[in-house]
Parts: structure tokens; sequence; C-alpha cells
């Protein structure tokens, strides 16, 4: 499992390649990779069971809020990298306005981890 820190560095390289939306299979690969991690990070320190594969996921209401809202964001996140990452997907206006917003959203993933108090690097 990755640290906090790591998951910082995993959605920080997405950040970077999103900086040029023609890297298209680096931004696919990347994002995938760092919602993963993410996901597995906030599931881990809620005490449910971590994913195995990049999923929709639904964290009991019992599980610390700041763990909830990652795994929402990491949802979102999902969903809409989905629709934008098919093969056949070309790279024209559209793509790229969707990856705007995926880029903003994943900026408050990105705020979400570096506030959350309870999930440490130890």
């Amino acid at each position: 499992m990755h640290t906090k820190k790591e998951c910082l560095q995993l959605i920080d390289s997405v950040l970077k390649v999103a900086e040029d939306p023609s890297s298209a299979y680096l931004l696919r690969t990347r994002i995938k990779r760092s919602l993963l991690s993410t996901s597995r990070l906030a599931t881990y320190y809620a005490g449910v069971e971590t994913p195995t594969l990049p999923r929709i996921l639904d964290l009991p209401n019992e599980a610390p809020i700041q763990s909830r809202n990652i795994i929402r964001a990491c949802n979102t996140l999902l969903t809409e990298t989905r629709k934008l990452c098919q093969p056949s997907e070309a790279l024209d206006t559209r793509w790229e306005k969707g990856w705007a917003v995926v880029v903003e959203e994943l900026k408050g993933l990105q705020q979400q981890l570096l506030d959350c108090t309870f999930i440490t690097d130890k």
C-alpha cells in the first residue's frame, strides 16, 4: 500500500502530465494508478477491505468523514475519467475541456489528502 506522501506524488505526476493534454496515454495510466492508490489508503484507514482495481466504492457511515470524502472524490474522478479514457476518444476540444474538469477535481482530492490529519506516513 502506498503512503500518503506517495499518493500525493502520484497525483502530482498526473497534474504535471495534464499540463499537456496531448499526453493522453500517460494521463490515462497515471490517473488510474493514483486513484487506486488513494482509494486503498483511504479504505485501509477506514478499516474496510481495500480495492484491487479502481472502482466505485461506498464506505459505511461509521468510517471517518475524511476517508468518506476522499473516496467520494475518487469516485467522482473515476466516473469522469472513464468517460474520457475510452480508447477511441479523440483529442478534440471536448476531451480537453473534460480533462480541465478532471484536473480541478484532482486538485481537490490532493487538498483533501493534504488536510487529512488521521492518515499518516508512519
